[in-house]
């Protein structure tokens, strides 16, 4: 099986955008590699990195931001997209800033305050958009052949609770799940940090640079708790795919028809 390492692509506007393929999933399975990525934000591709991705196809787009990060950092035009799918998630809306933590301009809030706030940003998630998720899947089920990218700014949050999702659909084990969404760890470098406050704060020195460390990381607790409040509410994550997003029998049979060689 491939490392975590070697999924990324070499792309310089885009330094978390890789596979999430190459795992052991359902019924001795593996998830098709070159055709399920993850990414940050798109906008600060380079023509050699367009070039790079429309080698690969045309692709389905799935775009968590909300209309003000999309200003911010708009989809390349040239980047070859057979669909570009808007779902929104988050706490931003309209044309607003790009969404932040309430605490990241607090100056006296700690990293512990910080840990717990995106814990419970997580647990809620799993509720509050349900409907986006829902919707994922079913763009994920579409007869679209190319290759598809989810992703939102920084490719960590929004987008690392979708590909879970994605992936325990598809049986792959939860400590491999978790150990993708840890990868972030890997390619979030200072330079992609600071590029994000710029564009949530304007200034990124207006930053509580503890709470910032906190929101940065790719922590297993954060995703865990996600996991957790499926477990808590509904039985089991499995459970929740099922009851709550409609993965019934027949859509996990596709997915996995579709995305396990």
């Amino acid at each position: 099986m491939s490392t975590i390492q070697d999924r990324r692509l070499p792309l310089d506007g885009a330094p978390n955008f890789r596979d999430f393929g190459g795992y052991a999933g359902a019924d001795g399975g593996v998830v098709r590699r070159g055709i399920l990525y993850r990414s940050g934000a798109l906008g600060r591709l380079t023509d050699r990195d367009i070039d790079t991705l429309n080698g690969l196809g045309d692709w389905a787009i799935i775009d968590l931001r909300h209309e003000g990060e999309r200003i911010v950092a708009p989809t390349p035009a040239r980047l070859s997209a057979a669909a570009v799918h808007s779902l929104p998630m988050g706490s931003g809306h309209g044309a607003a800033p790009v969404p932040r933590p309430a605490l990241l301009t607090v100056a006296d809030a700690t990293a512990a305050q910080a840990v717990e706030a995106i814990k419970a940003s997580y647990r809620r998630f799993v509720h509050e958009h349900r409907d986006r998720f829902s919707a994922l899947f079913g763009v994920l089920l579409d007869a679209h052949a190319g290759p598809a990218v989810i992703h939102c700014t920084a490719g960590k949050d929004r987008t690392g609770i979708s590909v879970a999702l994605v992936l325990l659909a598809l049986g792959v084990d939860r400590d491999q799940v978790v150990a993708d969404y840890c990868a972030t760890r890997d390619y979030l470098d200072m330079a992609w940090r600071e590029q994000i406050l710029a564009a949530m704060l304007g200034d990124p020195e207006q930053a509580n640079r503890g709470v910032a460390d906190v929101m940065f990381d790719a922590h297993p607790d954060y995703i865990g708790a996600s996991l957790a409040e499926m477990a808590e509410r509904h039985g089991s994550p499995e459970a929740y795919l099922r009851d709550v997003l409609g993965l019934d029998t027949a859509r996990v049979a596709g997915l996995r028809e579709r995305y396990l060689t």
